[in-house]
């Protein structure tokens, strides 16, 4: 019910990128159809690998976040547009910056609590997000762990736009709409 992100999401949105590679489009929106969730966080069972295993290696604790989905996004020549309805926190989060542009409602948010939970954000929270706001501010939302409003993401250069709630996912097919308009190549050399 809260939209947690699993290895089997990931799969599900790397097909379906085939998918719309086949169909030759040029942009697509990542959504939720969750009331207020993008990804509330990733799944915290699967990157621990349940109760059984008190210190899983790093190695295979980044393994289960599916790393696949979050290259194949940021790599892809589409251009992505994630839109925000509401909580996106860890990999949620990650996926969102995983993004070439993102769109979020007022009421959302977006936090990387993962160093409270005794891990550091290992999606893109370091790397793509220090990328978009710089490395001060992104270590600031790293350590200081609380999620921030999409007014201050905005402000921080994290998000694109704010809209009205009932609208983000409009106007996100919107923009992506006008931005498939322009031609392919044009899009991937802008892209790379």
């Amino acid at each position: 019910p809260k939209n947690f992100g699993t290895g089997e999401l990931g799969r599900r949105i790397v097909e379906a990128m085939g998918e719309l590679e086949e169909a030759r489009c040029r942009v697509f929106v990542l959504a939720s159809d969750t009331p207020g969730y993008f990804i509330a966080h990733w799944s915290l069972r699967e990157i621990v690998q349940g109760q059984a295993a008190p210190n899983p290696p790093a190695e295979d604790a980044l393994r289960t976040r599916n790393p696949g989905v979050f290259e194949a996004v940021a790599g892809h020549p589409m251009i992505s547009i994630a839109v925000n309805n509401g909580q996106a926190w860890g990999g949620g989060a990650e996926l969102s910056w995983a993004c070439d542009l993102r769109v979020a409602a007022e009421s959302a948010t977006y936090g990387q609590p993962e160093v409270p939970l005794g891990i550091i954000p290992g999606a893109g929270g370091t790397t793509r997000l220090a990328h978009l706001i710089g490395p001060a501010r992104c270590l600031e939302m790293i350590l200081d762990g609380r999620p921030i409003s999409a007014q201050r993401a905005l402000e921080m250069g994290a998000v694109n736009r704010v809209v009205p709630d009932d609208r983000a996912r409009d106007e996100a097919i919107e923009w992506a709409t006008h931005i498939a308009g322009w031609p392919g190549a044009a899009l991937n050399a802008a892209k790379r």
